[in-house]
């Protein structure tokens, strides 16, 4: 019979391998970042002049409207059949992915994309292996792109001082991080192997699952270049939105641009205190929007709204329809 002690280890290592959150601010700091994002949208709007950023969006023509909507949803439910592709036709895939994107918009640093692990429906190590492994390939097709644009912008448009030493910043960042995520991912199978393999603890049948969860990054691993090849190409269409975005607005604004803003408002945002939330990815964005595409302020504020308004009409109508058609959700979850 197991002691206090062994039944709270047992609790607290069950929680961290099947991603069950536990009760630790999530709330408050959700509410700190909300609030310091109305604050910058509030001086934008303050120092932009709400009359501007109307008149700028009150003169977007109707079809790109249209357009924009039929692009959110593409990629909204492409990401979702690749889902399907990588778990199966028997995982629930569709709903599973609507689901974890929802936490993840709601949550800080994105930790939320963990809130399927809650629901037993949906609570396995295949399903937490592949949450993870979705983010690293999501998150190196937009600095890939990010890349790739730097060495693609015209020569011209980097010649300040500002810029160059922008590019030297932006290379670094991009380089550290993918260091550092290669470093931490192939450490975590290093010493995870090692504690399989090694460690007499026997504690909730840790050892266990962290063999099916290194099972599960292996068969991942199998089906990486076709995840990848459909993540970059849902990538590049959202690229592709933002350039019709900014026409819409007047503004002929390369790819290659967009995908310098796209990738550096994700480095800004995956830090755990600039969360997207917080609004310093949309400044950060738009400041090479601005620098490099010529975009004016008001327009990339008005764009923001736009933006917004429609990545939010799109995904909540679509996670309402896939949950309300998801077989069983209700009855098992």
């Amino acid at each position: 019979m197991d002691t206090p002690a062994e039944r709270s280890a047992k609790d607290s290592g069950d929680k961290a391998l099947t991603g069950q959150p536990e009760s630790n601010g999530y709330a408050g700091r959700s509410l700190l970042f909300a609030a310091i994002g109305i604050g910058i949208f509030g001086a934008a709007v303050y120092f932009i002049g709400w009359d501007r950023i109307v008149n700028a969006i009150v003169h977007v023509p109707p079809q790109y409207f249209v357009l924009l909507c039929l692009l959110e949803a593409l990629t909204e439910w492409g990401r979702a059949l690749k889902w399907r592709v990588a778990l199966g036709r028997e995982a629930r895939a569709v709903s599973l992915f609507f689901l974890s994107k929802a936490g993840g918009n709601l949550s800080p640093a994105r930790l939320g994309e963990f809130l399927p692990l809650v629901f037993p429906l949906y609570r396995s190590t295949r399903v937490g292996a592949w949450i993870l492994t979705d983010r690293v390939i999501e998150a190196l097709s937009t600095i890939f792109l990010g890349c790739c644009g730097l060495l693609f912008i015209p020569f011209q448009k980097l010649v300040s001082l500002e810029l160059e030493k922008f590019r030297l910043v932006f290379w670094g960042s991009a380089t550290l991080l993918l260091v550092v995520c290669a470093a931490v991912f192939f450490l975590s199978l290093h010493f995870a192997k090692r504690f399989v393999h090694r460690s007499p603890l026997r504690v909730g049948g840790v050892q266990e699952r962290l063999l099916r969860v290194l099972a599960e990054f292996r068969v991942f691993w199998k089906q990486i270049p076709l995840l990848s090849s459909l993540t970059l190409l849902f990538t590049a269409i959202d690229v592709f939105a933002g350039v019709f975005l900014y026409a819409a607005f007047g503004f002929a604004v390369s790819f290659w641009v967009v995908a310098v803003a796209s990738a550096l408002h994700g480095i800004v945002s995956i830090s755990p205190v600039t969360p997207s939330a917080t609004g310093i990815p949309y400044v950060a964005a738009g400041t090479i929007l601005h620098m490099v595409g010529g975009v004016t302020y008001e327009a990339i504020a008005g764009a923001v709204v736009v933006h917004l308004v429609i990545v939010n009409l799109i995904f909540w109508g679509s996670t309402g329809l896939a949950l309300l058609f998801s077989e069983g959700f209700c009855e098992k979850c």
